[in-house]
């Protein structure tokens, strides 16, 4: 999903883990969002909203799925109303992928990515295994040792090299 806010910027949700993205429980909800133990009754229970990083808008859908917009009466309002709670301590996941059945048009064939929007975040490309693999293991240590690590996997083709916590 891509919004366009009136200030010029370009909305993103095409990932998770997004920095400018929550969902809204209703008070009235709330007692049964705690009630809750299924995933689909919260999803049903929530509604979505974005926060535009550079004017601070709000994009709420409606319960009909409609986008509402809502403006900041101050410029000086901030524009990360919806990141965690935790801020840079965030558990983050770590994920690396190494697709086997790339072309060269594809870029190169391993990618690494950890943390959105927080001080220790990144995403890098790998054209070698071994680089990857590497670089993944001292990520993972990184993190995981400050206790900044929420999941973590890495994958070669269709393999699970590792995955912590171990399922």
């Amino acid at each position: 999903m891509k919004i366009r806010c009136a200030c010029g910027n370009l909305v993103r949700d095409q990932t998770d883990f997004i920095p400018y993205k929550a969902r809204v429980i209703a008070d009235q909800d709330w007692s049964d969002a705690l009630d809750a133990l299924d995933a689909d009754q919260l999803w049903s229970l929530s509604r979505t909203m974005w926060q535009c990083t550079e004017c601070g808008r709000l994009f709420i859908e409606d319960h009909d799925d409609r986008l509402r917009v809502f403006a900041p009466d101050s410029p000086a309002a901030p524009s990360d109303l919806l990141r965690s709670v935790h801020r840079d301590a965030w558990k983050r996941p770590l994920v690396g992928h190494w697709r086997t059945w790339t072309s060269a048009s594809d870029g190169p064939p391993g990618e690494l990515w950890w943390g959105i929007g927080v001080a220790d975040e990144g995403m890098e490309d790998f054209d070698r295994w071994e680089d990857l693999e590497r670089r993944y293991y001292e990520v993972f240590e990184r993190l995981r040792g400050g206790g900044l690590l929420r999941s973590a996997f890495l994958r070669r083709g269709g393999d699970m090299v590792h995955e912590w916590p171990s399922p």
